[in-house]
């Protein structure tokens, strides 16, 4: 029996003393002080409630299958389905399509290799298009044989329609700066790094990704004469995150001095206003 006295849990268990003709003689009392794992067993539960609910603003399903890879267990799935109708059914026998084929192959990866699969797969829901980062790992019991997959879907649909965009766009401001032997270099102000296009290295006669993607590889490039003055002019305005334009020489592969004039115009700040980063 569990007992609670104030602030503290105890766990009393009471055995019986019988005499030689086993009648009831007494009584010995065994009192342990379970407080901590009471007040262990309150977090769990706290953060499993926690992590349901983040699943479900999240938007990430749950589930577990056997090595059949039925459905055994369900959480939080597509509105589309309840889990009655999920348990003890395959993938392809709620729903035939590309995705469900897909995900059972993962899961069956996941039985045949022991090893955790991940795997970003469509599956065509309500006369659209849903993407999941779905997530296979093996379950298994204490003998450490496999017993089944436990997955998690979250829905990214969203973000890989930005990143396709974001990929357009990058496409064709990589075009239009090659049309016109421009570079972009995308500056990230904590760390020094430097992402300099193709296109930047291919005006000076490199090839792209021949020199490191440092800053000091632009400093290094400058004519002695435009760096006395045009480096920390351009960390000036880029620690105040204002717009510039500057001109300076830059050496060729060939050696040859050229002429660039360079811009800033988009910078990165925090809450703060301090600027991380800088194109």
């Amino acid at each position: 029996m569990e007992l609670q006295i104030n602030d503290k849990w105890f766990l009393v268990k009471v055995d019986p003393i019988l005499n030689e003709n086993g009648n009831y003689n007494g009584a010995i009392h065994f009192i342990s002080d379970i407080t901590e794992r009471k007040h262990a067993e309150e977090s769990l539960l706290q953060s499993e409630s926690h992590l349901k609910q983040a699943a479900i603003l999240q938007g990430i399903i749950f589930a577990h299958t056997d090595t059949d890879l039925r459905y055994t267990w369900v959480f939080n799935p597509h509105s589309n389905f309840d889990s009655d109708s999920i348990i003890g059914k395959l993938d392809t026998e709620i729903n035939d399509n590309e995705g469900t084929r897909k995900l059972m192959l993962l899961k069956q990866q996941v039985i045949d290799t022991e090893v955790t699969q991940r795997m970003d797969i469509s599956f065509p829901i309500s006369d659209k298009e849903d993407i999941y980062d779905v997530i296979g790992e093996p379950l298994k019991n204490t003998s450490g044989e496999v017993t089944g997959v436990s997955t998690s879907a979250l829905l990214i649909t969203e973000r890989k329609l930005a990143e396709g965009e974001l990929l357009k766009t990058s496409e064709r401001l990589e075009l239009s700066m090659d049309a016109g032997e421009h570079g972009l270099w995308d500056w990230n102000l904590d760390t020094n790094d430097v992402y300099f296009s193709p296109s930047y290295f291919t005006m000076l006669g490199y090839e792209p990704g021949e020199l490191p993607m440092k800053l000091e590889t632009w400093i290094n490039l400058m004519h002695p004469d435009d760096k006395k003055t045009i480096v920390s002019e351009v960390e000036n305005y880029v620690k105040n995150a204002q717009a510039y334009e500057v001109e300076f020489r830059l050496k060729t592969k060939d050696g040859n001095w050229k002429w660039i004039s360079g811009r800033g115009k988009f910078f990165k700040k925090d809450k703060d206003g301090i600027s991380h980063r800088a194109v």
